[in-house]
């Protein structure tokens, strides 16, 4: 087996236990937390079965540099661009429900919990790291698929108390940050607007 195909294996070995570890803990791990310790949970989750793991793979597997492997670069005009297109989508969100925002008590945390906390470091994961390595073997448009399939059944635990077309949103939410980011050659543009999203839909559930 050559070096190439051995490499692929276990990356593809890595990705699928990493999805699976991740998959459980968001099932089974439901316990009731205040929201600093639910903060703390979130936190440590995906540095422990996301970030650090990849992190890890991409120095002692692939021998790359992370910042680089995952489109960590940032630019202003990166910034820009995800604030040009963050600022109209807020703005509809706003006009559709009316400026009538959800309140509740520590916002502050309930925001970095469920929303920074994920818009970062899902990014980092679906489109830094899953994207890139499928687009090398697969091509873009595969990779862009099974990323953001990867992306939406993330949720499922969560949706699945909702509505199940959400998870339909979500892909396609996943495939145009995954747009943005192959344009871009830059995550911190879907970032913005994953963050922007979330902040969002938190605000006017």
């Amino acid at each position: 087996m050559s070096k190439g195909i051995k490499a692929t294996h276990m990356s593809l070995l890595f990705i699928a236990l990493q999805y699976i570890a991740a998959i459980l803990v968001m099932v089974f791990v439901t316990v009731e937390l205040s929201v600093a310790l639910d903060f703390l949970k979130n936190l440590l989750f995906y540095l422990l079965i996301f970030i650090m793991p990849i992190l890890l793979f991409l120095k002692k597997v692939f021998k790359v540099s992370p910042v680089y492997y995952l489109n960590l670069n940032c630019s202003f005009k990166c910034i820009a661009i995800g604030f040009v297109i963050a600022a109209p989508m807020a703005l509809i969100f706003f006009i559709t429900n009316r400026f009538q925002i959800n309140t509740v008590d520590k916002w502050w945390l309930l925001v970095l919990t469920g929303t920074v906390l994920a818009g970062l470091f899902e990014e980092i994961v679906f489109r830094g790291f899953y994207l890139k390595f499928f687009k090398e073997k697969y091509g873009f448009l595969w990779a862009n698929i099974t990323a953001s399939v990867l992306f939406s059944l993330l949720h499922i635990n969560e949706l699945l108390e909702q509505n199940i077309i959400q998870l339909v949103l979500l892909f396609i939410l996943g495939i145009f940050l995954g747009y943005l980011c192959e344009k871009t050659k830059s995550v911190w543009v879907p970032v913005i607007i994953h963050i922007t999203f979330n902040i969002l839909i938190f605000l006017f559930r």
